[in-house]
């Protein structure tokens, strides 16, 4: 039985890291790569909610998988969320421009709340009440509201909504992401 749990300890270890194999640029790369290839496809699905032109979507998946790989990798794959999320803005029908400048802040307001909860001690099992609240505020108040203020701004700007609408935008983009 001692001999089977070990077995099982090697398997899970060899599973649970496969690119330890790899020297540390590497895993950088693939990284980012991974990333950039999962957020792409989940903004085209946020985006499955938005109105025709608009590019504001009622749920943005992709935010949610960006911050987690900022927690759990850090800063460096930045560049593969930034770029994953742009993709999937053009996807979605915005102009290269507009899919860079939502996607920037989108890869920001993502860096922030995750360097903002690095720097609190957050614990992700969320075992005390202190980091769920933690957790609250750095998406609700921080990520979100930085997002959601970049991308009414520059899809006002871009002529996709009305100076009129602009806070109505803004609130949709914010809970979207929330």
């Amino acid at each position: 039985l001692a001999d089977r749990r070990d077995t099982l300890g090697d398997t899970m270890a060899a599973t649970t890291a496969p690119l330890e194999r790899f020297t540390p640029r590497m895993q950088a790369v693939l990284r980012n790569v991974l990333l950039m290839l999962a957020c792409l496809p989940l903004v085209r699905l946020g985006l499955t909610t938005a109105d025709d032109h608009r590019l504001i979507a009622t749920f943005a998946p992709a935010v949610g998988l960006a911050w987690a790989g900022l927690m759990r990798w850090g800063p460096a794959v930045t560049p593969g969320v930034w770029l994953g999320l742009a993709a999937g803005f053009v996807w979605g029908g915005a102009s290269w421009s507009l899919a860079l400048a939502l996607a920037t802040g989108q890869a920001l307001g993502a860096c922030i709340a995750a360097f903002w909860l690095g720097r609190a001690s957050f614990d992700s099992r969320l075992d005390q009440p202190r980091d769920l609240w933690l957790l609250g505020g750095a998406v609700l108040c921080g990520s979100a509201v930085l997002s959601a203020a970049n991308a009414a701004t520059w899809l006002m700007l871009a002529g996709r909504i009305p100076l009129l609408d602009l806070a109505g935008a803004w609130l949709t983009w914010w809970l979207g992401e929330a």
